[in-house]
């Protein structure tokens, strides 16, 4: 049906399924290119099993007459659901009593062809289901969550794109009581997810929810945050994202005693988060009021919720904060500031996390207090003139330092990043006394590729005070020369020549010398 009402396939509807018995409790979710895909409980071989079927946005089925097997297996299987996987297919859950006891949930993935890509007759997520408490939702990377109650706790699992389960043992437990039920999942757009259910633990049924990120550690209080504490029961609650980061929820409710109404709720799981029209551009500022995300018009390329946590250590939006400390432990105690950002951007649209390059450099301020203005970064012994700033590196768990501005009398370092992080003030690495280890990294250097060998600069580090890096192509043809002048044993260079302009990709001959007559040489590759 088109947005205006006309029927654009058969009158009365496309056949599905025909076969001899009974077909029902059915779903369906979106190809991603117009067309849908059907899946169904069909009692032809036993009561039930389940089935599926593809439709093309002509309405032309393509795959087999009658749909494909999902699922045949003995005794019978219900409560089936069917979400979109993100690339053409669909993942399928439902409740099964193969093994003649308790109920169990399975779940099984197939793609645009109708292969089944998980292992046969679907993956055991649960073996102790009571009634149909339970829920699935994507996790827009070709998995999902999935989320019930076995009779005493409210429990969450998660199952990546190849079919194996996030979650050892027999998953996440969120609240351990003895009639917690009624629960719904929604992914989080950054690998994890939000869930909320009900529980009687002040007596009669109220909400809760919790917030597992994407290291399945749960963000929010220990057995949940409070949706909902008032008189009486609550029921059925239903979580989607709101595509920027959070979440709503909508249950029904018997406040009233008389009679039962909805009501519904949004949690904003983010510190700080402001949807920016790409078009128009603009700001987003942290809880500090002093941390700032700017974008010019066009910058972002798309529409996106920018959000920024002031302590992602306490706070973390997307980042593993155990991570983080491990970049500090490498750092040293005595170069830390204390000061951490983290800087996330979601898709409008469905609320996944974006995490390619930018079109154009997003300005990142992150301030430093000097509150009796000694030159003195308060609560350190570092001068404000030592500091820098640092990228956290997510592949080697390091602090790596980026360009970047410091404004004495603002109080602020300012730097252009074309991919959102966690970035922390630190005192500048102390100078090296020779050339020994000095060292290139990135290398090879891959600008705007989105992985561990992309930098907006390529860095010279454990430089001696003074220092000038020369720069050769293969043939011995110079290209560039640059100087370390500020004594911090860094230098910066963005890939360019003597003039500015970038160097094409290739491999180039780098040479280190300082005045002591020391010299290092070796060769950088960079793929543009």
């Amino acid at each position: 049906v088109d947005p205006s009402g006309t029927m654009l396939w058969t009158k009365n509807g496309e056949t599905v399924c025909t076969f001899t018995g009974y077909q029902n409790d059915m779903g369906i979710a979106p190809d991603g290119a117009g067309g849908v895909i059907a899946a169904w409980m069909d009692s032809r071989v036993h009561d039930c099993d389940v089935y599926a079927q593809s439709f093309n946005a002509n309405g032309d089925t393509k795959w087999a007459t009658n749909g494909i097997t999902v699922c045949v297996e003995v005794n019978w299987r219900r409560a089936l659901s069917v979400i979109s996987d993100g690339s053409g297919g669909a993942i399928t859950a439902w409740r099964d009593r193969r093994s003649g006891g308790a109920s169990c949930v399975y779940t099984q993935r197939f793609d645009g062809n109708g292969i089944m890509k998980w292992t046969n007759n679907g993956i055991l997520i649960s073996g102790a289901l009571t009634n149909d408490n339970w829920s699935i939702c994507a996790d827009g990377k070709g998995g999902s969550w999935i989320i019930w109650t076995d009779g005493t706790n409210a429990m969450l699992q998660g199952v990546n794109a190849s079919g194996s389960l996030l979650a050892s043992g027999s998953g996440i437990t969120l609240y351990d009581h003895l009639m917690s039920q009624g629960v719904s999942v929604a992914n989080d757009g950054l690998g994890g997810a939000f869930a909320a259910w009900r529980d009687n633990r002040k007596g009669n049924y109220n909400l809760y929810a919790q917030h597992i990120n994407s290291s399945l550690n749960s963000v929010w209080t220990a057995k949940g945050e409070t949706l909902c504490v008032i008189a009486n029961d609550k029921s059925a609650p239903v979580a989607l994202t709101d595509c920027g980061g959070g979440f709503f929820t909508v249950w029904c409710d018997n406040r009233n005693a008389a009679d039962w109404n909805l009501y519904c709720q949004k949690v904003n799981a983010l510190p700080a988060a402001k949807l920016i029209a790409s078009a128009a551009g603009g700001f987003v500022t942290g809880e500090d009021s002093k941390t700032i995300a700017d974008a010019n018009p066009g910058a972002l390329g798309s529409d996106l919720v920018v959000a920024i946590s002031t302590d992602p250590q306490a706070q973390p939006i997307a980042v593993n904060a155990d991570s983080l400390l491990e970049a500090d432990s490498k750092a040293g105690a005595h170069r830390l500031t204390g000061i951490k950002r983290e800087f996330s951007a979601f898709r409008s649209s469905s609320g996944e996390g974006f995490t390619q390059n930018f079109v154009l450099p997003v300005t990142l301020r992150i301030p430093f207090q000097d509150s009796d203005n000694d030159g003195i970064v308060d609560g350190t012994s570092i001068p404000v003139e030592n500091l820098g700033l640092y990228l956290f590196n997510e592949v080697a768990k390091t602090w790596d330092k980026v360009s970047f501005t410091l404004d004495k009398n603002g109080k602020e370092l300012t730097t252009q990043s074309r991919h959102f992080s966690v970035y922390s003030i630190l005192m500048k690495e102390s100078v090296s006394s020779t050339l020994k280890d000095a060292k290139v990294y990135p290398n090879p250097w891959r600008p705007g590729s989105g992985t561990s060998l992309d930098s907006t600069d390529i860095t010279f580090a454990g430089l001696t005070s003074k220092a000038t890096i020369r720069i050769y192509t293969m043939m011995g043809e110079p290209v560039y020369e640059g100087e370390e002048t500020d004594g911090d044993g860094f230098f910066l260079w963005k890939g360019v020549n003597q003039n500015g302009a970038d160097l094409a990709s290739g491999t180039y001959i780098y040479i280190i010398t300082n005045a002591n007559g020391e010299r290092k040489s070796g060769k950088i590759s960079m793929v543009r």
